[in-house]
């Protein structure tokens, strides 16, 4: 198969990094090829909350623990992508999230990284490889030459 593009489907749960490639035949094929997933749930199962006092009242808002927990995460996708793009040799690579989570992944960026990153709007992180090759946004991607 000869290499086509590089591709990562990203929310507040799992980035995916995926290999989409053309094969002989001029047929797609996507593959998985890393994946990260957010695991700050089961570091903080049975800790008592940041957000409560003695009483057990919550006194921060929800919003602003999700938000921190999107950054938080969101971080951790730009440091893993940037090694992974570097040992991969890397040289662009198409980023699929949900606008808000795309929003903290813009702000986590590196400059060495941003400037491979082409950013889309989209939650594909649920569909399956063989959902993906006939997506209209990978379709778009592969006959764009855009990455």
């Amino acid at each position: 198969m000869a290499f086509s593009r590089w591709v990562l489907t990203a929310d507040e749960e799992v980035g995916r990094l995926l290999r989409v490639e053309r094969t002989a035949s001029g047929h797609a094929h996507v593959a998985v090829d890393d994946e990260i997933h957010d695991t700050w749930e089961e570091h903080q199962h049975g800790r008592p909350s940041p957000l409560s006092g003695k009483s057990g009242h919550t006194y921060a808002s929800w919003g602003h623990e999700d938000e921190t927990h999107r950054e938080r995460f969101a971080k951790e996708i730009a440091v893993w992508l940037e090694r992974r793009a570097e040992n991969l040799h890397v040289d662009r690579i198409a980023v699929f999230a949900p606008p808000r989570f795309l929003g903290a992944l813009r702000g986590a960026w590196s400059p060495r990284l941003a400037i491979r990153v082409d950013e889309h709007h989209g939650d594909l992180t649920h569909l399956s490889p063989g959902d993906l090759v006939s997506h209209d946004s990978i379709v778009r991607l592969m006959s764009d030459g855009h990455t």
